[in-house]
């Protein structure tokens, strides 16, 4: 009787012995994992100046060019100028539509300039002047929207008739010149003629004739047959004749380079 309680008493320490054995191999052992440390910062690298000239050049040809601070500059000349002539200062606007003639040639606004230009003019009373800058709208620019206003205003310095509600006969004159710049813009643009060559050489010419201009307009400046008690100062003529030798000189070395 003792014999069968033992050997039950084993039997049942071996099975429960059996039983913890394949619980603690079915259980999954836990998995330790490392705490996150602060990590430290990277050092980067600062950009130097390369010196090597390739590699600058590289550089420069791959990056993305700057704004240029010029960028814009003649529409706001233009503007400045229009703003003062629309304030009638036209002795003030004069000065600044030329600034725009000369440092930006070939733009699109150049009929503007010119034809405000010559407004200028015809309300200072200067009319040789006035038509000077009329007529170049015309012959230069006829198929811009500059050319009928350009021609009421060159009819008006030389007192024409004028005016689209007069018949043929009656302002011949005004006619025939809205009908020589419209011909004229036409003509240009069947010609063989390259538009930015004539540019540049009306600008070549427009600089040899200067020197001549400028001297005629000294001598008259400083006569008082002409100009009466409004002879033009000793500043102001020492300055004209400055210019005058200065344009005379830059012609001079112009044509012994070319």
């Amino acid at each position: 009787m003792k014999i069968s309680r033992g050997a039950a008493g084993l039997w049942g320490l071996a099975m429960l012995l059996c039983m913890a054995s394949v619980a603690i191999a079915q259980s999954q052992p836990e998995v330790r994992r490392a705490r996150p440390v602060d990590e430290l910062s990277v050092p980067r690298a600062i950009p130097i100046e390369p010196a090597d000239r390739s590699t600058r050049s590289l550089i420069d040809e791959f990056s993305e060019p700057p704004a240029r601070e010029t960028e814009g500059a003649d529409q706001r000349q233009l503007e400045y100028a229009n703003g003062l002539f629309a304030r009638k200062l036209y002795d003030l606007a004069i000065p600044e539509y030329q600034k725009y003639l000369d440092n930006y040639p070939g733009r699109a606004s150049r009929a503007n300039a010119y034809f405000s230009l010559g407004e200028c003019y015809r309300n200072l009373n200067r009319v040789s002047n006035a038509r000077t800058n009329f007529q170049k709208v015309l012959n230069d620019y006829g198929d811009s929207e500059f050319a009928g206003p350009a021609a009421y205003a060159l009819a008006e310095t030389f007192e024409w008739k004028r005016g689209l509600d007069l018949k043929l006969l009656e302002a011949r004159e005004f006619y025939a010149m809205i009908a020589l710049a419209t011909l004229g813009g036409v003509a240009l643009d069947f010609s063989p003629i390259d538009p930015i060559k004539a540019l540049f050489w009306s600008a070549v010419i427009n600089g040899v004739i200067a020197v001549p201009i400028m001297m005629v307009m000294m001598l008259l400046a400083d006569d008082p047959k002409v100009m009466g008690r409004f002879t033009v100062t000793r500043r102001l003529k020492a300055l004209g004749w400055l210019a005058t030798g200065a344009m005379a000189a830059a012609v001079a070395g112009m044509l012994a380079t070319w």
